[in-house]
């Protein structure tokens, strides 16, 4: 059988700043293929590790405020997607991810300036909300 990881988690969901919504009660599972985030109201997200650049730590106060950022690449989701178990530093959750076999795989992007969103590679446009980096030209849609 495959290895698989499972945890109860808190999900922050959010674009950044002040603005997100919290989940608690939220289940983390991740096995070499996917690694999912799921809780009430909230629903299902899932990720490839081609949608995934890097799981990171975070720590704001230690034991109160800490947990994993998952840094990805896909455009239908939040920018801002952390969980967090308060029974296991954020290390210890990245090395249980890892071990389950979740290696990410995604080329990190640059994110458009006006909504966050990842641009696509060589793209000076966003294909989200239409800023772009050229003078002159419209930058919202």
């Amino acid at each position: 059988m495959a290895n698989e990881f499972y945890c109860p988690v808190k999900i922050v969901y959010g674009q950044g700043g002040p603005i997100r919504a919290i989940y608690r009660f939220g289940e983390l599972t991740a096995n070499a293929e996917i690694l999912c985030l799921q809780a009430p109201i909230l629903g299902k997200l899932a990720f490839y590790p081609s949608d995934v650049v890097s799981l990171q730590a975070f720590v704001i106060i230690p034991v109160l405020s800490w947990g994993v950022t998952i840094n990805h690449v896909k455009t239908d989701y939040r920018r801002i997607i952390r969980f967090t178990n308060a029974f296991m530093k954020p290390q210890n959750l990245i090395q249980k991810i890892t071990e389950a076999g979740f290696i990410p795989s995604a080329l990190r992007t640059d994110n458009c300036l006006a909504c966050g969103r990842p641009l696509l590679e060589g793209a000076d446009k966003c294909s989200s909300c239409g800023w772009t980096y050229r003078v002159g030209e419209k930058t919202h849609n």
